[in-house]
């Protein structure tokens, strides 16, 4: 199959064009920074190829902000070289590096990243009342970055994903321990425990039962007029099921 001439240069071009943006791929290095603890400087610089990027070509931006060359200015970006000084943990985040070249805008990534912590990993008590949901919140801190995945186990044992998880206290015999936990690609937290007590049924309060008095300078016990009826209410009880014995067997014999 022969081609024409106009679609054979058509071709051509593209090749050409492709080869000269694999050549031109636009890179930032470091590609990342370290920032889990406070550093003095970060300086990120921007290539095109295996060359600094053109001084007049380059733009730096970061979260839609774009730097100025000003050397007095906390972050400042200069062609191809972004500094920041002073970098502490609220600096995480990616830096992006625009460069125009031949109509088109090349970008690259450069990263301040920060492991994920806990802003309070004590242990927690939750005390449910009755069969309620219960709301865990993991307190990942919001400087970590790339945002961590968390992960959440019940007594050791895995089941589920997420900041928060909503648990049941209903039919709960014992007390649960969950614990969750924040990690990304440069790093683990420690870890937040919750131990979610027995769950306790809600009673509702009567006027027919009073609690037993106690009387300390006697040593004796005393009981309230509410108590001592309900106490021949059970010798009424226990003499009606002794009579009942009595009479199943007589009935026998």
């Amino acid at each position: 199959m022969t081609l024409s001439l106009p679609l054979a240069l058509i071709l051509m071009l593209q090749l050409q064009a492709h080869s000269v943006l694999l050549r031109d791929i636009a890179t930032v290095s470091p590609s990342h920074i370290d920032a889990t603890e406070p550093l003095d400087q970060a300086r990120f610089q921007c290539f095109l190829g295996d060359k600094t990027s053109p001084f007049n070509s380059t733009v730096w931006t970061y979260r839609g902000r774009l730097f100025r060359c000003n050397r007095r200015d906390r972050k400042f970006a200069c062609g191809d070289t972004l500094v920041i000084s002073n970098v502490k943990q609220y600096d995480s985040g990616s830096y992006e590096c625009h460069v125009n070249q031949s109509g088109f805008t090349l970008t690259a990534y450069g990263k301040i990243i920060v492991a994920p912590a806990l802003d309070d990993y004590e242990l927690e008590i939750v005390k449910p009342e009755g069969n309620r949901l219960v709301n865990l919140s993991c307190p990942v801190s919001s400087t970590s970055y790339p945002q961590p995945e968390v992960l959440w186990m019940a007594n050791g044992g895995f089941v589920s994903t997420g900041l928060t998880m909503v648990v049941s206290s209903a039919g709960q015999l014992a007390s649960i321990t969950y614990d969750c936990m924040a990690y990304n690609d440069f790093g683990a937290t420690n870890v937040k425990s919750f131990r979610l007590r027995k769950a306790v049924a809600e009673v509702t309060p009567t006027t027919t039962t009073k609690d037993v008095l106690s009387d300390e300078t006697s040593g004796t016990v005393g009981v309230s007029p509410s108590a001592s009826a309900l106490s021949s209410d059970i010798i009424s009880l226990t003499a009606l099921s002794t009579s009942f014995v009595m009479n199943f067997q007589y009935w026998l014999f």
